[in-house]
């Protein structure tokens, strides 16, 4: 992650986590999920920080196996990482939205 972060030009979207947890995770509360993949969450947000993370749903993809609620836990999840991170709302406003915008040039 370090070594591609230095690529300026790269941003990460946080998306299509729950095609990737293994099945007993994908159904258990958002804290247990979040403790879970905080490290791999920690090391994306050093690496990239928040003006260069977009949040990505992967609605509907995140339901399959994972129930209905998958969407709402995934933003709580997000959620959770900001709060852990300390990010303020300006670097909140750059993950869920402000990081997209620029990365896919959608404000010229």
């Amino acid at each position: 992650m370090f070594t591609l972060s230095k690529c300026r030009r790269t941003y990460m979207k946080l998306s299509g986590l729950f095609s990737e947890l293994p099945d007993w995770l994908k159904t258990r509360p958002a804290e247990d999920i979040f403790s879970a993949i905080l490290p791999w969450l920690a090391v994306t947000l050093a690496a990239f920080g928040p003006s260069r993370i977009m949040f990505g749903s992967d609605w509907p993809v995140c339901t399959v196996d994972a129930g209905d609620d998958a969407w709402k836990k995934w933003h709580k999840i997000v959620e959770m990482v900001c709060d852990l991170a300390g990010l303020g709302l300006d670097d909140q406003a750059m993950l869920w939205s402000g990081t997209a915008r620029k990365a896919y040039h959608l404000d010229e």
